[in-house]
């Protein structure tokens, strides 16, 4: 549901989202004005307007990029569906985010390893022949620079970063 919000959001006319931001400006410029309004008068009318003038700045440097990326986010997070999901025999798929400029997928092995080396070339074999292996590693670079894949295993954690390189 809050990912549903999110999208509802973002995919707003960004002309709502200017007028939603530049009617709270205001609304706060006219709060902090309003004890100052018996001794300035032409005070508590000016200053509604600066905080106005302020929020066309803000609007498109801070709250419009902020809104693109927590737009990704949800997109992203209600692709990847009910999480954890047991994905085959082995494989549970555990979560999905971005985080620190990353697109990280986590994952837990069901099985015991006994050669942590061995299986980190075998994941990273079978991410470079995944379908969309190109895409994964050609993430938009406004939200992330890389994909991170986590698995968690008997002997510790295996962590993958793919390059274009790996896929087949």
């Amino acid at each position: 549901m809050y990912y549903d919000l999110i999208l509802w959001v973002t995919g707003l006319p960004s002309f709502v989202i200017y007028g939603v931001i530049g009617g709270a400006m205001g609304a706060i410029g006219a709060v902090v004005a309003w004890p100052f309004s018996n001794r300035f008068e032409k005070a508590s009318r000016i200053v509604p307007i600066i905080f106005v003038v302020i929020s066309i700045t803000i609007t498109p440097n801070i709250v419009m990029p902020k809104l693109d990326q927590m737009g990704f986010e949800a997109g992203f997070m209600k692709a990847a569906g009910e999480l954890p999901r047991k994905l085959d025999d082995v494989t549970v798929y555990q979560s999905a985010g971005v985080y620190d400029d990353a697109v990280n997928y986590s994952f837990k092995l069901t099985i015991d390893i006994e050669d942590k080396a061995f299986t980190r070339a075998a994941l990273l074999e079978n991410i470079g022949s995944m379908a969309g292996c190109k895409q994964v590693t050609s993430i938009p670079l406004r939200y992330a620079s890389k994909a991170i894949y986590r698995y968690e295993t008997n002997l510790g954690e295996i962590v993958i970063v793919p390059k274009s390189s790996d896929c087949r």
